[in-house]
């Protein structure tokens, strides 16, 4: 059975699980030939990849095909200009920058970007501006769960207009080194690698 879609059918829905529930229903993931449509990022990517509740004001989705509906979730976006923080292709993407976590609520394998892509992308700033307390909060949630891959971080940072990408390769390492395992981290020392970016 084949699913009619309009675009704007999950604009702006809200970010509860049941709701991400029916856009993953809806619109599978993965095409009939095996190919990756669009990846759970933003909030629910985060949750998901950590383990770690969070509270979601919507569902933020990295469409990596051009046909895919793009429209269900407030925050949708595509790999070329993923807020205007990374700039990359939908190749590259389910290449280098894509992982799945088992989701026991909905029983399945949820295709999220991978810990690297998800970190760069809060602790950049998107749209220009300086990332919010939550972006640092989920940055951190990212450093103290995942253990983070060098190649793939200088990989993900060659996307942005950082100039000084070993320095925040580097320090990020070393801060996940740290604080992997740990209840809590200082945001701040976060807050200063987006400070060294952004002195550009």
């Amino acid at each position: 059975m084949s699913i009619r879609w309009k675009w704007d059918e999950f604009t702006g829905i809200e970010g509860t699980a049941e709701n991400l529930l029916k856009v993953l229903d809806e619109l599978p993931q993965v095409t009939a030939k095996g190919k990756i449509q669009y990846l759970i990022a933003g909030g629910w990517g985060i949750e998901l990849l950590t383990g770690l509740p969070r509270e979601h004001h919507d569902i933020d989705a990295l469409i990596l095909d051009e046909r895919t509906p793009s429209h269900f979730g407030t925050d949708t976006r595509k790999p070329d200009d993923y807020f205007t923080v990374i700039s990359t292709t939908s190749k590259d993407v389910r290449e280098s920058h894509t992982t799945s976590r088992y989701w026991d609520y909905c029983k399945r394998e949820v295709h999220i970007p991978r810990a690297e892509f998800l970190l760069v992308s809060k602790i950049y700033g998107g749209f220009g501006k300086e990332p919010r307390d939550k972006d640092y909060e989920d940055a951190a949630r990212i450093v103290r769960t995942q253990d983070l891959d060098t190649d793939n971080l200088r990989h993900v940072f060659t996307k942005t207009r950082a100039d000084n990408i070993e320095e925040c390769v580097d320090r990020l390492i070393e801060i996940n080194a740290r604080y992997r395992g740990k209840e809590r981290m200082d945001t701040k020392e976060l807050v200063s690698i987006y400070k060294s970016i952004v002195k550009r």
